[in-house]
């Protein structure tokens, strides 16, 4: 049986710190939304839009114990968001469906893992008795961006980076072309 922390949708506005290795041995779980403007780190990546700060991010931290019998965090993140389309700089909409397990481990012990260079199915985080939920939506909504969001080929608007940058009035080679002559 697992014991719910929220029914429903909830802010993370007042959520204190959870103990990682209780949650997982109790089986609770934490649902909720979260907007964006709560993740200080987002700023830097997210486009500055009104759907950006109206839309929230849904989340599920449900904790349970692997086959294995080690303790483990299921995490899914779901909504959208607008970020800064990497060719015509305008909004593209990403959508976030993100599930992650993640498996408790001592810290001592995150040194003795084995590194592998093919993509494993479960990520490790050390037990931490003060774990910041907000802090690790955050953490893994970041590492699954892409490195240069774009628009789908042929749906960007280029005409809208000629009227930001000018280029077809100015030369943008032209002051390095005067300084070449001197």
């Amino acid at each position: 049986m697992r014991a719910s922390w929220f029914h429903g949708n909830r802010h993370l506005d007042s959520l204190q710190p959870i103990n990682s290795l209780d949650f997982a041995r109790s089986k609770k779980e934490l649902c909720g939304a979260v907007s964006w403007t709560k993740m200080p780190r987002l700023k830097d990546v997210l486009a500055d839009s009104e759907y950006n700060n109206t839309s929230k991010l849904d989340f599920i931290v449900r904790g349970y114990l692997d086959k294995a019998g080690r303790p483990t965090l299921a995490l899914t993140l779901s909504g959208a968001c607008h970020l800064c389309c990497q060719r015509c700089l305008q909004n593209v909409l990403h959508p976030v469906n993100l599930t992650k397990r993640l498996l408790l481990v001592a810290a001592s012990e995150l040194n003795n893992l084995a590194i592998v260079d093919e993509p494993t199915e479960v990520d490790y985080i050390p037990i931490n008795a003060h774990l910041d939920v907000l802090d690790l939506l955050e953490e893994e909504f970041l590492l699954s961006l892409p490195f240069a969001p774009k628009h789908d080929i042929g749906a960007c608007d280029i005409s809208v980076v000629d009227k930001k940058t000018n280029f077809g009035e100015r030369k943008p080679f032209a002051m390095l072309a005067s300084l070449k002559l001197k």
